[in-house]
């Protein structure tokens, strides 16, 4: 990965964390994806929320299959938001009551997250809950 590209992903710019994101799925790391396009996401690139929730969606991040899916959901729900229109034909495919179920559990992902705030562990500042060990495993992996 380029040096001059990483730099600037980490001064907070969107379209590299994004462009570091898509670079790391095709070597196979995941994990180090997730935290990119995380970052890329939080800043609202629709491209990198789809990409983070289809990598939830297909299991390759995550925990239990339903949460998951639930946070996956709400980063596709990101992109669509965002006018993404593969995040919108990814939503479509989900069927109703499954989209139920995830929208359920996304929303209380997001009601877990916002309680987290409030108490002031601000650390976990990503839609999974999971920031602060994966800005860990980046800051490691340098």
């Amino acid at each position: 990965m380029g040096a001059e590209r990483e730099a600037a992903a980490s001064t907070g710019d969107r379209d590299a964390q994004y462009a570091l994101g898509v670079e790391c799925i095709t070597t196979g790391d995941v994990h180090r994806a997730d935290v990119w396009l995380g970052m890329s996401a939080r800043e609202g690139h629709a491209s990198a929320a789809c990409r983070l929730g289809a990598l939830y969606m297909e299991g390759l991040l995550g925990g239990a299959k339903d949460d998951a899916d639930a946070v996956g959901v709400r980063w596709l729900q990101q992109a669509a938001a965002g006018g993404d229109a593969e995040a919108v034909g990814l939503l479509q495919s989900i069927p109703p009551c499954r989209m139920m179920l995830l929208s359920h559990l996304a929303e209380r992902v997001a009601l877990e997250l916002s309680a987290k705030r409030r108490s002031g562990d601000e650390e976990d500042d990503d839609v999974s809950g999971e920031g602060s060990a994966k800005r860990a495993k980046v800051s490691a992996a340098r």
